[in-house]
C-alpha cells in the first residue's frame, strides 16, 4: 500500500511539470504574477468585525469620504500629489473602484493620523483596492510603520506593475518626469551623499533619518519644493519612522 501511494505521488508530480511545460507561451505567466493573483484577497477579513460604509465622495487617488464626512486614507500606497502628472487619472481610477459604493474598512495597528484621517485597506466588490491600484500603476507603495502588515502583499503589486511598464512606470511617463526635473532645476542635482534631484527617490532608499533630512533639505534649497515628498506630514521632518 506505501508502495502504491509513493508511485501516485510520483505519478501527480510529472504531470503536473508535463502541464505547465506545454504552456503556450501566451498561457505561461511568471512567479510574481502568482503572487499577485493570489493575495488580491488577502487577508481573510472577519466581515462582521470590519463594517461597511457608503464611500460618498473621492478626494484623491488615496484619500476617500464615507458616509458621515469621515476622512479614509488607504494605507501602504501613494499617489500623485495636485499638480502632478497623473494625479488626475489615479483620482478618477479610485473614483471607478469605490464611488457609491460599500467598501469594507479594515484596520492595521493605527486608526487615525495627525490629520484626523482613519487609516485603513480598502476592499471594495471582493477587489483589495490599495493593492489594484499599485499594481494598475496609478501609485507607488509607501511603507509607513507601524502600519506596514500588508505593505510586502503591495510591493509585490509595485513591482508588477514595473514589469508591465503600466501607468507612472510607463517608459514615455518616466522619461517625461525626468526631463521636466531636469528643465526646472538645471545641473547643480547632487549633493555629497548620494542624493540627487532628478529621479524619484523613496525613503527606503535611505539607511536613516538623518541622511534622508539630509537629502531633503538639499533638494528643498535647489528645487523650492518637497522633490521626493520625503516629508508626507508638511513638518519639516523626512522620513521620520527611520533612526
Amino acid at each position: 500500500m506505501k508502495k502504491y501511494l509513493i508511485l501516485l505521488c510520483i505519478f501527480e508530480l510529472v504531470f503536473l511539470i508535463a502541464f505547465f511545460w506545454f504552456l503556450s507561451p501566451k498561457e505561461k505567466i511568471s512567479s510574481k504574477e502568482i503572487i499577485v493573483d493570489s493575495v488580491i484577497n488577502y487577508p481573510k477579513r472577519d466581515i462582521e468585525k470590519n463594517q461597511t460604509f457608503l464611500v460618498t465622495y473621492v478626494v484623491d487617488g488615496d484619500t476617500i469620504e464615507i458616509e458621515g464626512e469621515e476622512k479614509v486614507r488607504l494605507i501602504c500606497m501613494d499617489t500623485p500629489e495636485k499638480g502632478e502628472e497623473f494625479y488626475d487619472e489615479a483620482k478618477e481610477y479610485l473614483e471607478n473602484l469605490v464611488l457609491g459604493k460599500k467598501v469594507e474598512l479594515v484596520k492595521d495597528i493605527s486608526d487615525k493620523d495627525r490629520y484626523g484621517r482613519l487609516l485603513r485597506y480598502v476592499y471594495a466588490d471582493g477587489i483589495f483596492v490599495n493593492e489594484k491600484i499599485v499594481r494598475e500603476g496609478y501609485a507607488k507603495m509607501y511603507r509607513y510603520k507601524p502600519d506596514i502588515k500588508l505593505c510586502s502583499v503591495i510591493e509585490y503589486a509595485e513591482e508588477y506593475a514595473k514589469e508591465k511598464e503600466r501607468g507612472i512606470w510607463e517608459e514615455k511617463n518616466i522619461l517625461k518626469e525626468e526631463e521636466k526635473s531636469e528643465n526646472e532645476i538645471g545641473e547643480e542635482t547632487y549633493s555629497k551623499e548620494n542624493c540627487q534631484c532628478v529621479t524619484d527617490l523613496d525613503c527606503s532608499d535611505f539607511s536613516t533619518h538623518a541622511e534622508a533630512q539630509r537629502c531633503y533639505e538639499h533638494c528643498l534649497e535647489i528645487t523650492k519644493k518637497d522633490f521626493h515628498r520625503l516629508d508626507r506630514e508638511n513638518d519639516g521632518i523626512a522620513c521620520e519612522y527611520l533612526n
